[in-house]
C-alpha cells in the first residue's frame, strides 16, 4: 500500500518532474554510483532506520542573488547531496529553479500548481533523498511576514514530523533595495512613479502591492514578526557586506553547511534575474 501511493504521489507531477524526482530523490545518484549522502548514522537513524533530517528554508529576500543561488543550487544538486543537502525537485515550477510552488502554496496563492507539488511532496522527497538536510528556496517565502496566520500554519506543517528548521535570508539596505525593487515591480504591473514608490516605501521602510506582496526592509522588525508568527528568529545576512566580501553565493554556502567545494564554485555561476539598479530617468 506504501509503495502504491508513493506511486500516485509521482505520478502526480508533470513528466518532467516525476523523472527528476526519481533520479534525484533517492539516496544514491546516478546509476552504479554510490550512495548521494553518506552522512554518518544518527541516534535516530541507528533506532528507526531512517535518517533524522533538519531543513533550511531559504526566504529570500528579493533582489538579494536569490534566483542565482537557485540555479546554482539546480545545477549542482548531485554534488549538494553529496554534501548531505537535498534540494528536492517537487515544489518547483516550469521555467524556475525555486520552490515557488510551496510558497504559493503556503500564502493560498492562485497560481500554486498542484500538479507541480507542494510541501509534502518536496518532505516526502527529502525523506526518501537519505540527506540529512533538506533545503528549501523561495523568495516568495518572505511575503508571509505580512500574513502571519499563514506562516503560523506553514511553520506547524514544517515541523509537523519533529524536524528542526532554520529559516535564512539576506537583508539589503534600503537605498540600494528600493530602486532594484522598482524596476522590478515595474515588470508586474506596477504603475506608481518612482518617486512616490520611493516616499512611500522609506516612510515606514514597508511596501505592500498586488494583494499580498509584502516587502519589509526593517531586519529587526522583520526578524520580530518571524518571531512572533513561528517562535523562532530569522538568520538575516547582509547582503550589501556579503557582495563587499567573499559574495552573495559562497556566503550563502557557507552558512547552509555545504562543502569547501560547493562554495569555492559558486563565484562562477551565472548572475541571474539581474535588474537595472537605478530607474531609468
Amino acid at each position: 500500500r506504501r509503495r502504491k501511493r508513493s506511486s500516485l504521489r509521482r505520478a502526480a507531477l508533470p513528466r518532467s518532474n516525476a523523472e527528476r524526482v526519481a533520479t534525484h530523490g533517492a539516496a544514491s545518484g546516478p546509476v552504479g554510483a554510490a550512495p548521494a549522502c553518506s552522512a554518518a548514522p544518527t541516534r535516530s537513524h541507528l533506532r528507526t532506520g531512517r535518517v533524522s533530517h533538519s531543513l533550511i528554508v531559504h526566504v529570500g529576500q528579493h533582489k538579494t542573488a536569490s534566483t542565482s543561488i537557485q540555479a546554482f543550487a539546480v545545477a549542482m544538486r548531485g554534488q549538494l547531496e553529496s554534501d548531505g543537502i537535498c534540494y528536492p525537485v517537487a515544489g518547483t515550477v516550469e521555467h524556475y529553479p525555486a520552490h515557488h510552488s510551496i510558497a504559493w502554496e503556503a500564502r493560498g496563492d492562485t497560481r500554486h500548481d498542484p500538479n507541480a507539488g507542494g510541501l509534502a511532496e518536496a518532505l516526502a522527497e527529502i525523506d526518501r533523498s537519505g540527506c540529512p538536510t533538506g533545503l528549501l528556496s523561495s523568495e516568495d517565502f518572505s511575503w508571509l511576514a505580512g500574513r502571519p496566520e499563514r506562516l503560523t500554519a506553514f511553520h506547524a506543517r514544517l515541523t509537523a514530523d519533529g524536524w528542526p528548521v532554520r529559516y535564512v535570508a539576506f537583508h539589503r539596505r534600503p537605498e540600494s533595495a528600493i530602486p532594484s525593487l522598482y524596476a522590478e515591480l515595474l515588470k508586474h504591473g506596477l504603475t506608481c512613479d518612482y518617486d512616490h514608490f520611493r516616499r512611500t516605501f522609506m516612510r515606514r521602510l514597508e511596501f505592500e502591492t498586488h494583494g499580498d506582496w509584502f516587502f519589509d526592509l526593517n531586519p529587526r522588525r522583520l526578524s520580530r514578526r518571524w518571531q512572533v508568527a513561528t517562535g523562532q528568529g530569522l538568520e538575516l545576512h547582509s547582503f550589501d557586506a556579503a557582495v563587499a566580501g567573499r559574495g552573495v553565493l559562497p556566503e550563502f554556502w557557507r552558512i547552509v553547511g555545504a562543502s569547501e567545494a560547493i562554495q569555492a564554485a559558486s563565484p562562477t555561476a551565472p548572475r541571474m534575474n539581474t535588474r537595472p539598479e537605478r530607474p531609468a530617468a
